[in-house]
């Protein structure tokens, strides 16, 4: 599902609960910096946003918007969202093309090479291309698709150690060449074990987990399809997937990992002949382990 941009999602909310819509009034920064700041009034609360462009600081100011009326108005995280980062104040682009012309190398390449999404959150993925190094970067924008994928190339170039009189150790075709070759081991191992002839892979199919699942006792089974198949009797898919995990004797393992992108974020392990494992939030992984088990059972 393709989320909506921050000031999509915080309009329709308001449209949906009846209230004024919210007011943006953006400006330059005035900091030397050439970008924008942009505050917003919605929901009794204001707060303001950064962006290189007036759209981008909107974005910003809304997204900063939501996540402070979130406690007072919870549903508003029923609205599918797009994931919004932070918006770095310099320009990728411009940035990789000067490093580029400094350094004697070919310009970087973009092409957006895909369009998704409705028409209201739309979702561009661009490739950058700088000799043979390839990246992308996706956003609901062109722009800051555009940004992301010169930000992946600029990762590449900037990791060239280079000395202090200016003179590159190692050019940035020579880190093509290491990138290639590392895609070539893979292939070449890939066919070596696919052609090889041999009945034994490494692997395992997912035809033999599904017969693991229908060895297991009958009267089992039909008490785990019960519960798959009655939804309405639950008040959260966390409380299904406990009869279920009871029904079928599995007693799983569940503890948080850290990241970076969201708040908590749990791996659960269910301790079984074949390994089964689940990640992210609790509003993810439930329905995913739901999901599994209507496929396996």
């Amino acid at each position: 599902m393709f989320g909506k941009p921050p000031v999509t999602a915080l309009q329709e909310y308001c449209a949906k609960k009846g209230v004024v819509l919210p007011k943006y009034n953006c400006m330059d920064a005035n900091d030397g910096s050439k970008s924008f700041m942009c505050s917003v009034e919605a929901l009794d609360r204001s707060s303001y946003g950064h962006g290189r462009s007036k759209q981008e600081a909107k974005h910003d100011a809304a997204a900063n918007l939501i996540q402070e009326v979130k406690v007072t108005h919870p549903d508003i995280l029923l609205i599918p969202q797009a994931p919004h980062e932070a918006i770095p104040m310099t320009d990728a682009v411009i940035t990789l093309r000067d490093i580029c012309v400094q350094q004697n190398h070919p310009l970087p390449v973009f092409d957006i090479i895909q369009q998704a999404g409705p028409a209201e959150a739309p979702e561009f993925t661009v490739l950058c291309q700088l000799a043979s190094i390839k990246r992308y970067g996706v956003a609901n924008t062109k722009k800051a698709a555009r940004q992301k994928a010169a930000l992946e190339i600029l990762k590449i170039v900037q990791s060239v150690p280079r000395l202090d009189d200016g003179l590159q150790v190692a050019s940035v075709q020579n880190q093509i060449e290491g990138v290639e070759e590392n895609r070539y081991t893979k292939l070449k191992t890939y066919r070596e074990l696919t052609e090889s002839g041999a009945e034994d892979k490494p692997g395992e199919l997912l035809a033999d987990r599904h017969f693991f699942f229908e060895k297991f006792h009958d009267q089992l089974r039909k008490e785990a399809r019960r519960i798959l198949s009655n939804e309405t009797s639950y008040i959260s898919v966390k409380e299904r997937v406990g009869d279920l995990f009871r029904a079928l004797n599995i007693k799983p393992t569940k503890r948080m990992i850290q990241s970076t992108t969201v708040s908590v974020f749990y791996f659960m392990e269910l301790n079984l002949e074949y390994d089964v494992c689940f990640a992210g939030t609790d509003d993810v992984i439930y329905q995913d382990i739901i999901e599994y088990f209507n496929c396996m059972i």
